[in-house]
């Protein structure tokens, strides 16, 4: 059973936003400091879903083969660092070092931790 009895416009307050959406979020990642990235991961599930995940500040892509080597931008490698270890081997971070340094450091501090946990 319907429990509407009446609906009517009160008063319209939807704005029109300057730009597509495309440029809003092109905009809002202008403001931060982006760092450009190069993975080599391996072809299929791996590399889909880093493209996927990455596709905002995706660069480009160059096929090696067996993997594809991406280029795509972040704006924070501590971040990026803890989403890459979830990837296990089937990545290698090709640049920066700064992102090779922080993964180590993530990777050394989980290590630590599952060896207090035995």
């Amino acid at each position: 059973m319907d429990r509407i009895k009446s609906i009517c416009i009160e008063e319209e307050l939807c704005q029109s936003h300057d730009g597509s959406l495309e440029q809003i979020l092109k905009q809002m990642l202008s403001y931060k400091k982006l760092y450009n990235v190069i993975l080599s991961a391996e072809k299929g599930e791996t590399y889909n879903s880093i493209k996927n995940r990455y596709s905002l500040g995706f660069l480009e892509e160059t096929d090696l083969g067996s993997k594809m080597e991406i280029e795509f931008q972040t704006d924070s490698f501590e971040i990026l660092s803890k989403q890459l270890i979830e990837y296990g081997s089937g990545i290698e971070i090709v640049q920066p070092d700064e992102l090779k340094c922080i993964t180590r450091k993530h990777l050394a501090q989980i290590t630590n931790h599952c060896l207090n946990l035995i």
